[in-house]
């Protein structure tokens, strides 16, 4: 038995107790550290159940979506807090303006941005890719400029 009293090692068993409790974590917004740390395995356990068990793969995956979707409720409620920007003198009664809280908020807006980009790309990422081909080939950027043909003389 290690320091911590619990059992070195892979955990022994897991099911579907474990991994609701896994997706909720998550979902509140833990990382799979923290959810990891929490139920009392590795982060390299969760990875594994995930590859080996399609259904909590699902469960998962499905986690992740309300995850991102949650960080899109704080972005709003982030960006629409104006209460930090603005400082009241207490003694003298004269506001001043913070550009200190307002760079903080846009720095956790953008995070939060990134993270959802990053949970689900295909929802939330800024540009979408094209995937051009031909015939089955992939079609490598830039244009063919050929040539014109020089006249022949008569």
């Amino acid at each position: 038995m290690a320091k911590n009293g619990k059992t070195p090692g892979r955990p022994k068993e897991h099911n579907t107790a474990t991994f609701k409790r896994i997706c909720k974590l998550i979902m509140d917004g833990h990382s799979v550290t923290e959810t990891a740390r929490k139920i009392g395995v590795t982060r390299q356990a969760i990875y594994k159940w995930r590859k080996d068990n399609e259904e909590f793969n699902d469960m998962y995956q499905e986690a992740l979506e309300v995850k991102a979707e949650n960080l899109m409720d704080e972005i709003l409620t982030i960006s629409d807090d104006d209460s930090r920007d603005v400082i009241v003198d207490e003694e003298t009664g004269r506001k001043t303006g913070t550009t200190t809280a307002v760079q903080r908020d846009k720095l956790r807006v953008t995070s939060r941005t990134r993270l959802m980009q990053w949970l689900n790309p295909k929802k939330y990422a800024d540009r979408s890719n094209v995937d051009i081909t031909s015939n089955g080939e992939s079609v490598y950027g830039g244009l063919m400029i050929t040539p014109p043909k020089e006249e022949e003389d008569e």
